[in-house]
């Protein structure tokens, strides 16, 4: 499958934070390698990196760059979702898999010039909907869902299940974070600075495990 970028157009921070947001998170969710913002905004892509760094995966983001800049040397498929474009089921056949895709997201009015530089003006449904809803549509139709439930190996897991809500901790980086506290509690020499006496005798390093249970696995109530 080919990387799939977003590229975030009319991005006003003040107002159009959360829905550009969503549209991060939601391309990410759905297989898409990364996102450009038209308007620098610090605090988006440190929201948006906290999520990638806690659920895993290699998605990107950078603000502050104009659409013009990000499909000049593109060398993929610029698709373009608009309730004026070509019927969705219509256009997909058509948009190759083995070439990278950079779908245009409008927040605003879009310019002219944006219709004319898309290889691909494609409608999700010809009523006025979200931006958000138009590219999760089009997004797992693209991938045909397979991003859906890929583990993106983060250090937390969500995992489905009829009742009730589960996350499980990564073991990996649970131990790194383990291996990390135990070398902050040892003195020059090798010995424990912190210690507690265990049930069996003996020092013992303090318990980190105890809030998510064994494994890791941290249940919630519904």
């Amino acid at each position: 499958m080919s990387d799939i970028w977003i590229m975030r157009i009319g991005h006003r921070p003040e107002r159009d934070k959360r829905v550009t947001t969503h549209v991060a998170l939601s391309s990410r969710a759905l297989g898409a390698r990364g996102i450009y913002v038209d308007t620098y905004d610090e605090v988006l892509e440190q929201n948006i990196r906290s999520v990638a760094e806690r659920f895993g995966g290699d998605y990107e983001i950078k603000t502050g760059v104009r659409w013009q800049d990000a499909t000049r040397g593109f060398k993929g498929k610029v698709v373009h979702l608009t309730m004026y474009g070509e019927r969705v089921d219509e256009a997909l056949p058509k948009i190759p898999r083995d070439e990278d895709i950079m779908i245009i997201v409008g927040a605003e009015k879009v310019p002219r010039e944006v219709y004319d530089r898309a290889d691909f003006n494609v409608s999700v449904g010809n009523q006025p909907h979200s931006e958000i809803a138009a590219l999760a549509i089009f997004l797992d139709r693209f991938t045909e869902g397979k991003a859906l439930y890929s583990d993106r190996h983060g250090k937390l897991t969500v995992v489905p299940n009829e009742r009730g809500k589960t996350v499980v901790e990564n073991p990996d980086r649970r131990r790194m974070r383990a291996a990390s506290h135990r070398r902050r509690l040892q003195a020059p020499g090798g010995r424990p600075l912190l210690h507690r006496e265990g049930r069996g005798g003996g020092d013992r390093l303090p318990h980190r495990g105890g809030r998510h249970g064994p494994g890791g696995r941290r249940r919630l109530a519904a």
